[in-house]
């Protein structure tokens, strides 16, 4: 797969992450769809802790952010604000371009072994982009459908 298409998808799936994020409230942050279920606020700041971590795993990148949401974490309303998740949406971002951007054609194609498997480099960008998809989806509809943990619980 080219740079330029590798890009290219990441740039798209940016373009999806960031009309999730214009959707995304300091008030409906809390909103989950059930009680044992992540609330949206605590489901994209995973996905961008998350990425952050899938690119140490796999391209060796500093683990600068402190993380909150991942390694099993519960949530237990520990996301940040709108303004941290968006901060952290944008990190996770221009690393990944820079790291696409150093590395040469050849590179992105070449296997390396990860914890998942061994995998060319361009696809260990699509587990970001398949990772960030997958909550993507239940984020939104925790925003549409879900309510706060406590107008759950007073239900």
């Amino acid at each position: 797969m080219s740079k330029n298409t590798v890009l290219t998808l990441w740039g798209q799936n940016q373009y999806f992450i960031s009309e999730g994020l214009n959707n995304l409230t300091d008030d409906n942050r809390h909103n989950r769809l059930g009680q044992d279920t992540s609330s949206a606020g605590f489901l994209m700041q995973h996905m961008a802790e998350s990425n952050f971590f899938l690119m140490h795993m796999f391209f060796g990148t500093e683990l600068s952010p402190t993380f909150n949401t991942i390694n099993g974490a519960k949530d237990e309303g520990q996301s940040g604000s709108k303004t941290h998740i968006l901060g952290l949406h944008g990190q996770i971002n221009k690393l990944v371009v820079s790291t696409i951007n150093s590395l040469s054609e050849a590179e992105l194609e070449q296997e390396i072994d990860t914890f998942i498997g061994r995998m060319t480099r361009s696809a260990c960008i699509g587990v970001l982009i398949y990772h960030a998809t997958y909550h993507l989806g239940q984020a939104t509809l925790s925003i549409k459908k879900g309510a706060s943990l406590a107008q759950q619980i007073a239900a």
